[in-house]
């Protein structure tokens, strides 16, 4: 099978394919070279062309909003990572000012990455093994692998709805168009869409392997790893403190469980201390699953885009004098041990005007004025730290502290702090704290302060809001003129702004 690279170049095909379910008029005026859904999904070719419409239809949505912020805006700005930006308040004031018009609280755009894989996953099996162009055993595989994809996709796309909006129409089904997906549909629980998440990774387990089975694929496409990762991440969400403690440990050790899978059969290794930007640059011995960038594909998030609100001259020698996007001294304040070579990797000019973040530098220029450039560094979502922390994490809970103490301490000894010297009684914040310096930018702060309870005692929240909920995002109010079952998330029910 090719790279993810070939996936993107087919992008237009699959794209068109999806679309034109929905539109019989467009059968009559098709080129005649253009395939149609009678045609399609008919040999491994259309499956490949299939599962690149789900990666692409993915990576559209967590970069959507302005300026491609979704991912950062609700993973990462929440947490006060940035004091301040061109919005006044918003996003920085974590979610006290969102509007239910706006783009990022209108969750049905994930239904077009949701429709992608119920298509696949209603299509590729009828595909005869003979139409793979390999022999009966290696099609059997190819077939495999891509349904594994295809579930593993849709399972990360439900679970990240649902840390955003906790409840929403769960759909299993394809349908003409993906934008009808919410009208009319009844809402599922939390529960019942977590559990249809961890249904679907075990059917991407029974398909998907460990490794890889070209080098190139490294990270960008689902195998086991990326699958154990999600089944640790899941399981934690559900054993967060403000939901019901009575089935807190089995989550727990289901997680655990998960993790260790990652880290000792996963062949993933941290990267050494002097190479941190070959994480973010992507494919690293570290990635366990991230959303691939190619500037020779005009892929990138870096002018007009994301990373241009945070990075300015010099690291942008034709950039703005001052970055839109400033750190808030509270978080920098966590940088202040000198040992730590993250204060070096992880940012330019620590401590004095204008600091930035070093994690999306892999800058070129497209043409020769360099007055355009661009960043193809790759959107990291489970790297080995981060399932590390995670077990650590897992391990306090389980009150395995001594086993806890072994993952915090690889990763803080990568950053050059050696081993964590306080107490039991302070282990639990020392994990959180890691978790902020090792993978800020990288969409999971929002969900680790949730997650460990941090939510409830940070100064810019409350825990009578964490018990409420008041984390997820409110629903767009173009919902409910579309859906009769549309429920507004209930910290916000009396509290939106249209």
């Amino acid at each position: 099978m090719k790279t993810l690279n070939y996936f993107y170049n087919t992008l237009i095909i699959a794209l068109a394919i999806l679309a034109l379910q929905g539109c019989t008029k467009l059968l009559d005026q098709k080129p005649y070279d253009y395939p149609t859904i009678n045609t399609f999904w008919q040999t491994g070719k259309d499956a490949e062309t299939g599962l690149a419409g789900c990666y692409v239809e993915l990576r559209s949505q967590l970069l959507n909003g302005d300026s491609g912020l979704a991912y950062f805006t609700y993973g990462d700005f929440p947490t006060r990572v940035f004091a301040s930006g061109a919005w006044g308040q918003y996003p920085f004031e974590g979610h006290f000012e969102y509007y239910t018009g706006d783009v990022l609280s209108d969750y049905s755009g994930f239904y077009k990455t949701i429709n992608a894989t119920n298509t696949l996953i209603e299509k590729v099996p009828s595909i005869p093994l003979n139409k793979f162009n390999a022999d009966i055993q290696t099609a059997t595989k190819e077939q495999n692998k891509i349904m594994g994809e295809a579930y593993f996709i849709r399972a990360y796309t439900y679970f990240y709805m649902a840390r955003l909006w906790g409840t929403f129409p769960l759909m299993l089904k394809s349908i003409s168009s993906a934008s009808e997906a919410v009208n009319d549909v009844p809402y599922s629980t939390n529960a019942q869409i977590l559990d249809q998440c961890m249904t679907d990774l075990t059917e991407a387990a029974k398909r998907l392997v460990w490794g890889y089975t070209a080098s190139n694929e490294q990270a960008v496409r689902a195998n086991l790893g990326s699958v154990y990762a999600l089944i640790a991440h899941i399981n934690m969400w559900r054993a967060r403190p403000n939901q019901p403690a009575s089935g807190a440990p089995a989550f727990i050790a289901k997680a655990e469980a998960a993790c260790d899978s990652v880290i000792n059969k996963g062949g993933y290794q941290l990267v050494d201390p002097t190479a941190y930007s070959s994480i973010f640059k992507g494919k690293s011995i570290e990635g366990i699953f991230e959303i691939e960038f190619s500037t020779a594909n005009n892929e990138y998030f870096g002018a007009d885009g994301f990373t241009s609100l945070f990075l300015a001259k010099p690291l942008i020698p034709n950039g703005r004098d001052v970055p839109i996007f400033n750190f808030s001294s509270d978080f920098l304040s966590l940088f202040n041990d000198p040992k730590d070579v993250r204060n070096s990797a992880f940012f330019y000019n620590l401590g004095g005007d204008n600091t930035m973040c070093n994690k999306y530098t892999s800058i070129s220029y497209p043409t020769a004025d360099q007055l355009t450039w661009r960043t193809d560094d790759n959107l990291i979502i489970f790297r080995l730290a981060d399932i590390m922390l995670l077990r650590a994490e897992a391990l306090t809970r389980l009150n395995r502290n001594a086993d806890a103490r072994i993952w915090l301490n690889i990763v803080r000894n990568r950053a050059g702090i050696g081993d964590y010297p306080g107490t039991d009684a302070n282990l639990a914040d020392e994990v959180y704290i890691q978790m902020q310096k090792e993978l800020f930018l990288e969409g999971h702060n929002l969900y680790d302060m949730v997650r460990t309870g941090k939510y409830a005692t940070n100064p810019y929240y409350s825990a009578q809001r964490y018990n409420d909920e008041g984390y997820y995002w409110p629903v767009n109010v173009n919902l409910f003129l579309r859906n009769k079952y549309t429920q507004q998330t209930p910290y916000w029910s009396s509290r939106i702004q249209n």
